[in-house]
């Protein structure tokens, strides 16, 4: 309800309620591209104050036993449940999720708004959450990561922790032929300057027992901890170092055991670590085998018997 007198009528006071059940969650795909299917309850208690030219929404919304499916990471969201308290120009959220069989989420958080842009933190805690289960890569985390919202810059700090993981190249998989590095992909559809969000990301993965790699000929398991950096362009950089535990390098069409293996991040390519390796093959009366340096992409050889 809104009224008042003479013709400054953005200036009239505004008073309502909002009350709201549904179970027609689907809209939501249709606005969020990387989601494709959600279902679950909205409950939505809502007061409307203010004036007509700068309205405030006080109240509360409940989600609950909702689910969320994205296809193309084979990502399934069960029993999301949250409450979102409004108080004019904040939102107060706290809720969890369950993602694959054993893993649990919990998020919470405050964000305001000025000028229509958020400032605030969101903390993301769980515990062998299964992220991607696709056939080049299975993942699951443990998260303890922290989001701050900066007006139109977005900082994810924190620890990920990773239980299990499998990684394959999916040129290994179909035998596809990976882009040139000199690819530009032009598009008519561009953001306007300023426009977006940039996201800035340093995050340390810290590698469990069960992580192993299937890439450009390294084949094993891996240990260690890396951390990553992304700006907004999205390049990701990598600082650490992660051992091959126990594996096999393919040379020339020969699966050679592993005797030492590390791959080496030194603020470059997430991508393309260097490389420091030996691996060996023996034989009845000889043993043979290989250094390798320079990185995963382009390895220098050595061979000794």
């Amino acid at each position: 309800d809104a009224g008042g007198h003479g013709t400054g009528w953005r200036g009239w006071p505004l008073v309502g309620e909002l009350h709201l059940q549904t179970q027609a969650l689907g809209f939501i795909d249709s606005y969020v591209a990387q989601v494709d299917r959600v279902s679950g309850r909205l409950n939505a208690d809502l007061r409307l104050a203010g004036n007509l030219a700068a309205p405030t929404i006080s109240g509360e919304l409940k989600v609950s036993d909702a689910q969320v499916d994205a296809y193309q990471i084979n990502l399934a969201l069960r029993d999301l449940n949250f409450d979102a308290l409004l108080r004019d120009s904040s939102l107060q959220l706290d809720g969890s999720a369950t993602a694959g069989t054993e893993g649990h989420a919990h998020f919470n958080g405050t964000l305001t708004w000025r000028q229509a842009l958020p400032y605030g933190q969101l903390h993301l805690s769980g515990d062998n959450l299964r992220v991607v289960n696709i056939p080049e890569a299975r993942v699951q985390v443990t998260p303890d990561v922290n989001m701050t919202f900066n007006g139109r810059r977005i900082d994810v700090t924190g620890t990920i922790a990773l239980p299990y993981a499998r990684l394959a190249r999916p040129d290994q998989l179909t035998n596809a032929v990976r882009a040139s590095g000199d690819e530009i992909i032009v598009s008519a559809r561009r953001a306007a300057p300023g426009a977006g969000f940039s996201v800035f990301s340093d995050v340390t993965l810290n590698l469990g027992e069960r992580v192993t790699i299937d890439t450009l000929g390294l084949a094993g398991r891996l240990s260690g901890s890396l951390r990553t950096v992304t700006d907004d362009t999205g390049f990701e950089r990598g600082t650490g170092e992660l051992q091959v535990e126990e594996g096999k390098y393919t040379a020339y069409g020969r699966k050679l055991d592993i005797e030492r293996g590390r791959l080496l991040f030194n603020n470059g390519p997430l991508s393309d670590p260097a490389i420091d390796l030996r691996a060996i093959k023996k034989f009845p009366d000889i043993t043979a085998g290989v250094n390798v340096r320079g990185t995963l992409r382009s390895p220098r050889m050595t061979f000794f018997s």
